[in-house]
């Protein structure tokens, strides 16, 4: 499979999963540590020298019913049986040093003419597991391949099947395929109507996303911002982490704000989100504007460095400060909120004896 593509392209393999005729009760039997990892489709993981590697026999799948899964597997002595019922020719590839490479469906061809074709019929490897539509995207952008004009086709009038294909599940593929850096064919499959099943319809300019820094939450801000998504709906449906949804709504009432990046605007956009998302939000604007961010980035780390407040936490006095002053209830809210805002215009303000000047002079008035 993948170790096997990896080879023939050059790369150095991630990982290696190993296929054999040998039932998986005999390699349990045959291994000092093992997990049955999925003993009921064949797979065990044996444990050598605390590396974790997939053994898993020879099959046969059984009927696909959920778009999914097969409801049943077969063992089989037969590779060529086994090999049958993969995805595409560039992950039916297998080698071992006996037989050399074992391409039975011209895998490495296809890796030459940097081409994506499902083994066999696409609208069957479709129909069977949904998630081959996504996975044949990702490995398009991944290796910057095209599609085989059939295996395109079906992928496309198949794309409603994605509806049974978990949250989780189309999160890991698309993250995948976001983290790459082509999105050509994921821009046109989109445009194609491939993804409408998750809400998305429309796309441009995928391009510049391979622009930003390989960080999972800003490259998904831009996606969403170039797709016209609605967040709410794709976070909801994709299962989204709790982190990520926080990061990225910060992200979109950045963008919203649309603001000048003076040096007063600047902690105030800090005031509604951190230095790390403002930063994120900066290399978005510079990647898909084209917005030059180098003096808004010194003016920016020139804020940090002095410190100068932008936090309610930064004032040089607290809630307990205004009580002892016998300040109580909700004004002391108001009266920190209006300090803030007078350390934002002027840093200088942010000393104790000034702040309960001002505090004052916003009571009496």
């Amino acid at each position: 499979g993948g170790a096997v593509r990896d080879a023939l392209l050059l790369k150095t393999p991630f990982d290696f999963d190993i296929t054999t005729s040998c039932p998986p009760e005999k390699i349990v039997s045959l291994f000092e540590k093992t997990i049955p990892t999925g003993i009921k489709h064949g797979t065990v993981s044996v444990i050598i020298e605390d590396e974790q590697i997939e053994v898993t026999t020879y099959r046969i799948d059984g009927k696909y019913t959920d778009n999914r899964s097969p409801e049943n597997v077969t063992f089989t002595k037969n590779l060529a049986d086994d090999l049958s019922r993969r995805d595409f020719t560039i992950n039916a590839l297998a080698f071992n040093d006996n037989s050399g490479l074992i391409d039975l469906f011209n895998g490495e061809s296809h890796l030459k003419q940097r081409l994506i074709k499902t083994v066999g019929n696409p609208i069957e490897r479709f129909s069977e597991d949904a998630l081959r539509i996504l996975r044949a995207i990702r490995f398009a952008c991944q290796l910057e391949f095209q599609l085989e004009s059939e295996t395109y086709s079906a992928a496309v009038s198949l794309s409603e099947n994605l509806n049974d294909i978990s949250g989780e599940r189309i999160f890991t593929e698309l993250s995948k395929t976001l983290l790459s850096d082509n999105h050509t064919v994921l821009e046109k499959f989109i445009n194609d109507g491939g993804l409408k099943s998750i809400g998305i319809s429309k796309a441009k300019s995928l391009k510049r996303i391979k622009l930003l820094p390989h960080s999972l939450e800003i490259r998904w801000f831009a996606f969403v911002s170039l797709t016209v998504a609605d967040f709410s709906n794709i976070s909801s449906r994709l299962k989204f982490s709790n982190e990520m949804v926080y990061k990225i709504e910060k992200l979109i009432l950045l963008s919203n704000a649309n603001p000048e990046f003076d040096r007063i605007t600047l902690k105030k956009l800090l005031n509604l989100s951190s230095p790390e998302i403002l930063t994120s939000y900066l290399q978005y604007l510079k990647a898909i504007n084209d917005f030059q961010i180098k003096e808004t980035l010194e003016l920016l780390n020139s804020i940090l460095i002095s410190k100068e407040p932008y936090l309610i936490s930064h004032l040089k006095i607290n809630g307990n400060d205004l009580m002892l002053l016998g300040y109580k209830g909700k004004i002391i809210g108001e009266i920190l909120s209006y300090l803030l805002e007078e350390c934002i215009l002027c840093p200088q303000n942010n000393n104790k004896e000034r702040l309960i000047e001002l505090s004052k002079n916003y009571v009496s008035n």
